[in-house]
């Protein structure tokens, strides 16, 4: 984590899973959530995806 509170994604192929529900690319994230959206963010020790973003 970063001094601003987020998360720094390292590469724009890293996944991350939005509310548990799908699994994107980073690089699709902009796209697909609005950061005023987001909850919560945090590292995940998953096997198929790096990060969480919860936006409910």
């Amino acid at each position: 984590m970063n001094n601003t509170g987020w998360l720094l994604i390292t590469s724009p192929d890293d996944k991350v899973s939005v509310n548990k529900k799908k699994i994107i690319k980073a690089s699709e994230l902009n796209a697909s959530i609005k950061r005023k959206d987001i909850k919560k963010m945090s590292s995940s020790e998953s096997k198929d995806y790096l990060y969480e973003i919860f936006t409910k």
